[in-house]
């Protein structure tokens, strides 16, 4: 039966040293493993609610997502001052073109309009080309009529009939559609000068500007205008075509311009137009994402959103493989752990049932013994700790397995002398048998399996 127990006792050390080495590699693993939480997680993320982290179905995604989030929250301010893209200039609507070319002046007599033509047409090879139409000249000279000399050569007016016709031919109906026209070549002008392609050029580079910063700081994807110089270039021919028809309505206001090549111009303007309002569109479009974006940024979000991120880059690194490895170790370094501890209750059980069944029956019995030889000391059993021990020294349990509790005795001796009597207390250390008996207990106690064999 000692045998036994001895080997029990000799188990519970060897599985004392099993846990310690079992620890100390655990210890390395949970090292690797909160330096993993540190660096992805959240602060203040344990190893338990690291472990405890679900697998995020399309994560990659999810982060990319959150960290365009986290990165307008930073820049939250800047964001909301940033420029923002411009549309082209838009074309004078074709309506008001084709209106100025059909417009025709009512009320002017027939006898007026037909005097000032046949005097246009009887100077006209002769005069010469320049930037106003005859009509136009002769328009532009009434204003200096009077009533003796002739505004245009200075002779005097012995006749005032075709001077007359002047006065009613440009009418205040005629100036104002000369002017609705003249308007309207001003504005054509500026497309044939490149007056119009220089702006939408210039608005075209900042916009470009603007997309890389909002691809950069919003990602918001840039706009490719792949057709914008066909539709500056298409208003450039249109207002070519135009300039042609309004140059001939100038020379004939009283009436209204047809025929293909208004229709051919026209169309040419309207088309182009439209492509300019399209693009526009698109234009718009991206805008209101910018300032939907504007409108979503807030600095205040930025700790939250961070938070959210670094859950979503936790849960990623968690079901990793290199991640998972480290995990399976931990795991099977706790299911050791759990084992050990099951095994060494068991054999504690044992123990703890041989060290009752000596105190209840063998060490009463000794002790009786040790009474009536008036020995001054008994053995007095307590319940082992069992911490584990080193290689070299025995377990603290194994020496208190049996331990012995001495007693010392007074005694006191009286001593009569003739002259004075005096009192003597001897305090007596040990006495032979006692120093024999604690002798051979500590010659056993120096080997833990001698000691544990003895009882």
């Amino acid at each position: 039966m000692s045998a036994r127990k001895a080997c029990i006792a000799c188990g519970i050390v060897e599985l004392d040293n099993e846990n310690r080495t079992n620890n100390s590699q655990s210890r390395v693993v949970e090292t690797e493993l909160d330096g993993i939480v540190c660096a992805v997680g959240p602060e203040g993320m344990t190893r338990r609610a690291f472990l405890a982290l679900e697998v995020v179905a399309d994560v990659k995604a999810k982060i990319e997502a959150k960290q365009k989030e986290v990165q307008r929250a930073s820049r939250a301010k800047e964001l909301k001052g940033a420029g923002e893209p411009r549309g082209l200039p838009v074309p004078t609507e074709t309506e008001e073109f084709r209106k100025s070319l059909h417009s025709t002046i009512e009320g002017v007599a027939k006898a007026a309009t037909r005097a000032v033509r046949e005097h246009i047409a009887k100077h006209e090879e002769k005069g010469r080309v320049g930037a106003m139409t005859h009509e136009s000249w002769l328009e532009a000279g009434t204003a200096f009529v009077d009533e003796g000399k002739c505004a245009f050569c200075g002779q005097s007016l012995d006749n005032r009939t075709l001077v007359d016709s002047y006065a009613e031919f440009f009418s205040e109906n005629y100036k104002v559609l000369a002017a609705n026209v003249k308007a309207k070549r001003d504005t054509l002008a500026h497309y044939h000068k490149g007056d119009y392609r220089s702006q939408a050029e210039d608005i075209i580079r900042q916009n470009e500007t603007l997309y890389t910063y909002w691809k950069e700081a919003g990602q918001i994807e840039p706009l490719a205008f792949e057709s914008v110089d066909a539709a500056i270039e298409g208003m450039e021919t249109a207002a070519r075509l135009f300039e042609a028809v309004f140059v001939e309505k100038q020379g004939n206001l009283t009436e209204a311009a047809t025929g293909d090549d208004v229709e051919a111009a026209i169309t040419a303007w309207d088309e182009s137009r439209k492509e300019v309002v399209r693009l526009n569109g698109v234009i718009e479009a991206y805008l209101a994402k910018v300032k939907a974006l504007k409108e979503s940024v807030d600095a205040t979000e930025l700790p939250r959103l961070e938070k959210q991120l670094k859950m979503l880059q936790a849960a990623k690194r968690r079901h990793e493989d290199e991640t998972v490895k480290v995990i399976k170790k931990l795991e099977a370094h706790e299911t050791t752990k759990t084992r050990i501890a099951k095994e060494k209750a068991k054999a504690k059980k044992e123990l703890n049932e041989h060290g009752r069944l000596i105190t209840e029956t063998l060490g009463k019995t000794i002790n009786s013994y040790l009474g009536r030889l008036n020995a001054g000391f008994k053995i007095d059993y307590r319940e082992p700790n069992y911490q584990g021990g080193c290689s070299t020294r025995p377990p603290a349990w194994i020496k208190s397995f049996a331990f012995l509790m001495m007693r010392q005795r007074t005694i006191r001796i009286r001593a009569s002398l003739k002259t004075c009597v005096t009192s003597t207390s001897i305090r007596v250390e040990s006495i032979t048998r006692r120093s024999r008996t604690i002798r051979a207990v500590n010659h056993r106690m120096k080997n833990s399996k001698a000691f544990v064999a003895a009882f």
